[in-house]
């Protein structure tokens, strides 16, 4: 749900899902790079709030939100740099971590896709103002993945999975385990098999739990 100036709205473009995994996938390996030296699989908590602060002028991870509301993303239409409020209770009660996480990301996709467009959108519009426009994320939006219908919110969705459960690891992970298994490499839902490998994804990127891995086409 976008609140911004009357008239006003963030128009995002269609990206392909190859793009989005390729933006997270370069924007993680730069950063943590540049920042520790290597790569961190899987991505720390603490990590992904730098990365947050990297691309705002506020992080408050303590903001008194609406109920419902996880996060809030502000966007300037000026050079001004974003602002995220994160519900408080996702960092004050330590068994939301895996909601903190899937919030951070999904703020995150929002930093990376729909600012820098709210600013150029206002740029070339000759608007100088800062025309902030506030983007409230809802729960089920982040959880079970917004519709196809609220464009915005399906892509920081598919930004959140694609940043909490890279897509080459996890085919590494699962290329592995299959390798391992001596009979057919085709796995059944609720298998044995099918159990342990999830859990091993599970483990291989704690905090990914609930976190949306969009399918279908492009958006």
């Amino acid at each position: 749900m976008s609140t911004g100036p009357s008239g006003w709205r963030i128009e995002p473009p269609f990206y392909s899902r190859e793009y989005l995994e390729q933006l997270c996938e370069r924007t993680l390996t730069e950063f943590c790079m540049e920042t520790y030296g290597q790569e961190l699989t899987p991505l720390p908590t603490d990590v992904l709030t730098q990365l947050l602060e990297r691309y705002t002028s506020v992080l408050n991870l303590y903001a008194e939100l609406d109920q419902g509301i996880n996060g809030v993303t502000t966007m300037f239409g000026s050079e001004r740099l974003p602002r995220v409020d994160i519900a408080a209770e996702l960092s004050r009660q330590w068994f939301r971590e895996n909601r903190l996480r899937t919030t951070l990301a999904h703020e995150l996709g929002h930093l990376l896709l729909h600012s820098p467009l709210w600013r150029a959108q206002c740029m070339s519009a000759g608007r100088k103002v800062e025309a902030p426009i506030a983007q409230a994320c809802r729960r089920e939006t982040i959880e079970d993945n917004a519709p196809r219908s609220d464009r915005i919110e399906w892509q920081a969705g598919y930004i959140c999975g694609a940043l909490l459960m890279p897509k080459r690891r996890i085919e590494l992970l699962v290329g592995r385990f299959l390798s391992m298994q001596s009979g057919s490499p085709l796995l059944v839902a609720g298998s044995t098999d099918a159990e342990e490998l999830i859990e091993r994804v599970i483990i291989g990127a704690p905090g990914s739990a609930g976190a949306p891995r969009a399918i279908g086409r492009d958006y």
